[in-house]
């Protein structure tokens, strides 16, 4: 069973290259999920069995600041993991399950099964002014993960070779069952590695992801510089909505799949998108570089966005720093 946290769609996305090589293995693959991470991996895997596994989705504040949403958050976050490791004990006897790969779903581990935790953050990251508190951060982490057979940490293990930088590669690693397992992405499939390269549109792609307000005030803002200039983007929504109005420089494309979405990317010249660690996997797989808008507040797309950026792989701007024309003079340089 394989089952992604619902917090925007990175989680399930990246479990798509998982699924498929368990299917290659030949297992029997059941996928549990909840919301859009479900529909997801349905639209993919149409022949698999799914189970509806509710999850709780975090919501962000209009501000630059999350950490106060978070922390009246946690209540409902441990609740969760309690209801879910219970839910999982009646799964299990249900289907017959032998393993279970969660994906950032601390409660979905039995110690009568081979449970596999996949996640790419040991450690979270605080505001500055909060750093001292990441050692405590890092306990809780470990209190939950210590309790799986595996953790999988989607990274190359040299430091130098790093991904996620410091939220993977801690001084003391005082867990004994991690690996690291390489990046995670549905576009290292076969089928989208021995594509041949397409001729790049001179055109922007911002895609969308990561939770609501936010997710809808970048949306805003895209379409407010684009919508009366003259160069041409398709944005990639990431959600099943509508938008009323049409735009003639604006492409609006809804939930993509895999081969839409590697279509798009391999096809525009200059690509926006969140600092999530799923997008970033999905980028280096296909050789690509992006201008990366972290979530505000989000401190670990906060840190990824700067530690890439000084690593010279991709550029970033705050939400609140971005314009057409910012982005643009980064394109050009």
């Amino acid at each position: 069973m394989v089952c992604p946290l619902h917090w925007g769609l990175g989680h399930a996305s990246r479990m798509i290259l998982v699924i498929y090589n368990l299917l290659q293995q030949n297992f029997e693959v059941i996928i549990a999920a909840d919301k859009i991470p479900l529909q997801l991996l349905e639209k993919e895997f149409p022949q698999l069995k799914t189970i509806w596994l509710k999850d709780i989705q975090l919501t962000y504040s209009k501000g630059n600041n999350q950490i106060f949403k978070i922390l009246a958050f946690l209540p409902k976050f441990a609740f969760q993991i309690w209801k879910e490791h219970q839910d999982l004990k009646k799964i299990i006897e249900l289907y017959k399950i032998d393993w279970v790969i969660s994906d950032n779903r601390y409660g979905l581990w039995n110690k009568n099964v081979f449970s596999v935790l996949v996640t790419h953050q040991l450690r979270l990251k605080l505001p500055e002014y909060l750093a001292f508190a990441e050692i405590f951060t890092e306990r809780i982490v470990y209190f939950f993960a210590k309790k799986f057979n595996e953790i999988h940490i989607p990274d190359n293990e040299s430091v130098e070779a790093s991904f996620s930088g410091s939220l993977s590669h801690l001084p003391k690693q005082k867990l004994r069952n991690i690996r690291f397992v390489g990046i995670l992405s549905k576009f290292l499939i076969p089928k989208y590695q021995n594509q041949p390269k397409s001729i790049l549109k001179n055109e922007f792609l911002a895609i969308l992801s990561g939770p609501e307000p936010q997710r809808t005030i970048l949306q805003e803002i895209l379409i407010k510089e684009f919508k009366n200039s003259d160069q041409k983007l398709s944005l990639v929504l990431g959600k099943n909505i509508e938008i009323n109005e049409n735009y003639n420089n604006i492409k609006i494309v809804k939930l993509a799949d895999t081969q839409e979405l590697y279509t798009l990317i391999t096809t525009h010249k200059y690509i926006i998108c969140r600092a999530g660690y799923t997008s970033i996997m999905d980028l280096i797989a296909l050789g690509r570089t992006a201008l990366l808008i972290p979530t505000p507040g989000q401190t670990e797309q906060e840190y990824l966005a700067t530690y890439l950026s000084d690593k010279k792989l991709f550029t970033t701007l705050t939400q609140n720093q971005f314009s057409l024309q910012k982005a643009l003079d980064i394109f050009s340089k």
